[in-house]
């Protein structure tokens, strides 16, 4: 999946409970909320969320953060 967000955009915290999610960031910054934690990432970043874990994605840059994301099944 690719996406884009707007300065001041996010998405909603959420928890992966039967999958995980690998995030790389292509252009802009921004902040990841993840479980009790903080992670800021820009530009050739990745970022990774195991299953039963929860984040959210935030954009608090002034450019648009601009990544790629899977959500792998794993049997």
């Amino acid at each position: 999946m690719h996406g884009t967000l707007e300065a001041g955009a996010s998405i909603g915290y959420h928890k992966h409970e039967t999958n995980s999610e690998i995030m790389f960031f292509v252009s802009g910054k921004g902040k990841v909320l993840f479980d009790d934690g903080v992670e800021y990432v820009e530009a050739g970043q990745c970022h990774f969320c195991p299953k039963g874990h929860s984040h959210s994605l935030i954009n608090e840059g002034p450019e648009d953060l601009v990544f790629y994301a899977t959500v792998p099944e794993l049997g």
